[in-house]
């Protein structure tokens, strides 16, 4: 897959990897919260509520954006089958030879820095495979050339899977020993109970496109029992107005003053560090204890806080990579390490730890280079429709049409070999001749899952979390209450102490940091040599002409 805002291929001179993560790195880099996430917390918020009570022709409010990509379209190449398995080193090996030596047939490995998305087996693999060959003689075999990068959609599945494992029920986590049959509202499998979800969800089957609307619903749900409580507190809403119309009603006739002070109201009370401590200046019984560490909390509520917290984050990036909004990604990355680590999380704990690191200055060492890395795990094309979408998400849609063709076609002589020999190559013309068939017809298909509108359910379980009392923040611990883990706190705590083992694994030692220092390894002179990078563009894809973007501003990336 190609980027079109990314003229040329990276360099290798634009990264030191020989730095190592420091603890003043963690302090100043990977703890803090960007002000650009708050804000983009705020319009989720407002987002939510409108997807549930915006009236036909309401605006919703405007994504903040940060920093996007503005291309339309990304072109692709499906160079065929390659019959090798990336489950062992040796396959891995293979498939790197076939790819690049034989397919792609890149010419210049000394400077060039080729990025690779995919999930965190798959970086894992190539960073092995580099320690391994830091010695060898060859360009190509050293693969210092080969630039892993973690994908963005197995970030989110990953970090789900996480959620799933910290909130499922009571007893996942739980800090105060509670479980067994103690239920609680706090907990994704209260939102499955009541969406009637079980026979899709649970805690070991968790399908991408049947949770992530879960995530949101109960999201949502939770947001609209707190401005209830609020309505109910002003007079607004009445007893009698306690029902999917009159919530309804309510919702819909508040201006939008009104609205965004009740917003505001709620985002201070649940997302600011109050709602994750659970320590309030004002504690709900009007004493102003804030400061006093013995001070009543409700865990019960803290657990609501900390659970929409991290749905949260989740949420932002899922957003953001549907807008191309690198920049908000680039401030949401260094976070991840200290919740997927609070999470139990093994693998994606160091692997975020890794992606934050490259995005440092002082490894990318400019911020074209930092742009670029998060741009190129970014696709647009036919199916997407009008938003973006992560490059392995991409990849999972080509997969799935192999997973479809076996499964409507497959018999004795359309075998799984055949499948491959053939979408493997052809892909991309057949979404072409789709979409020219479409538009003679004048009937499209949408690329999306079909769902029902879950506005009703979304209220009416807002509803029942009001009469259950979530909204309504009281000092002193409900006996069995479900303490949701301070992950943050734990996530620090691991980190910290996995520092030493990061620094010996992943940077590289000082003495094989360049390959051109190295003598006899290379006869081709960069400073002596004109090498035609947008020749590449034209060569794999045939895009190339005058006005091509593939032949111009190669120089913001120094390879003019």
């Amino acid at each position: 897959v190609a980027c079109p805002e990314l003229n040329g291929p990276l360099k290798q001179s634009s990264f030191d990897l020989t730095q190592r993560v420091t603890k003043d790195m963690v302090v100043n880099y990977v703890v803090p919260r960007r002000k650009t996430v708050d804000i983009a917390s705020r319009w989720l918020m407002g987002h939510a509520f409108m997807q549930v009570f915006g009236k036909e022709g309401d605006k919703g409010p405007k994504y903040p954006v940060v920093k996007a990509v503005k291309y339309e379209e990304s072109p692709y190449l499906e160079i065929g089958a390659i019959w090798e398995t990336e489950g062992t080193t040796d396959g891995v090996y293979r498939v790197h030879e076939e790819l690049w030596l034989r397919r792609l047939e890149f010419k210049e490995y000394e400077h060039r820095m080729t990025p690779v998305y995919g999930d965190q087996k798959t970086t894992s693999f190539i960073r092995r495979i580099q320690r391994s060959q830091l010695e060898a003689s060859e360009l190509w075999e050293r693969r210092q050339w080969m630039f892993p990068i973690p994908a963005f959609f197995h970030i989110e599945l990953n970090y789900i899977e996480m959620l799933f494992r910290m909130f499922w029920d009571a007893s996942a986590g739980s800090s105060t020993g509670a479980g067994g049959k103690t239920r609680s509202s706090a907990t994704i499998s209260a939102d499955v109970h009541f969406f009637q979800r079980s026979r899709n969800i649970s805690k070991k089957d968790i399908k991408y496109h049947q949770v992530l609307p879960l995530l949101i619903h109960g999201y949502t749900a939770r947001i609209t029992a707190l401005m209830i409580q609020r309505l109910v507190d002003s007079g607004t809403l009445s007893d009698n107005d306690l029902n999917l119309d009159g919530v309804k009603r309510a919702m819909q006739g508040l201006s939008p003053l009104e609205r965004t002070k009740i917003m505001t109201s709620v985002w201070e009370e649940v997302f600011s560090l109050s709602g994750w401590t659970g320590r309030y200046d004002d504690d709900g019984d009007g004493d102003n204890d804030g400061d006093d560490e013995n001070a009543a909390i409700d865990i019960e509520f803290r657990s609501h806080c900390r659970l929409m917290q991290c749905v949260e984050i989740l949420l932002i990036l899922h957003e953001a990579v549907r807008h191309g909004d690198f920049g908000l990604i680039r401030d949401i990355i260094p976070v991840l390490p200290l919740l997927f680590w609070g999470g139990k999380s093994s693998n994606y704990g160091p692997e975020m730890l890794y992606f934050a690191w490259l995005l440092h200055p002082t490894v990318s060492t400019d911020e074209t280079t930092r742009d670029a890395i998060l741009k190129g795990g970014l696709v647009r094309c036919t199916t997407a429709g009008s938003s973006y979408k992560a490059i392995d998400l991409h990849q999972e849609h080509v997969n799935a049409t192999y997973a479809h063709d076996m499964k409507n076609h497959k018999n004795s002589t359309h075998d799984i070999r055949t499948t491959f020999s053939r979408l493997a190559v052809n892909g991309n013309y057949l979404a072409t001749i789709r979409k020219s068939v479409e538009k003679v017809f004048g009937r499209y298909q949408k690329g999306t899952h079909t769902a029902g509108d879950p506005k009703t359910d979304i209220t009416s379980y807002a509803l029942k979390l009001y009469k259950d009392g979530m909204p309504k923040r009281r000092p002193g611990t409900k006996a069995g209450a479900f303490d949701a883990p301070d992950i943050y706190e734990r996530g620090q705590t691991v980190l910290l102490s996995k520092l030493p083992d990061f620094n010996d694994v992943v940077p590289y030692p000082k003495d094989a940091a360049d390959q051109r220092l190295v003598p006899g390894t290379t006869d081709f002179d960069m400073e002596d040599a004109e090498f035609d990078w947008a020749d590449e563009g034209e060569r794999l894809f045939d895009v190339y002409d005058d006005d091509s973007p593939w032949g111009v501003g190669l120089g913001e990336l120094g390879t003019a």
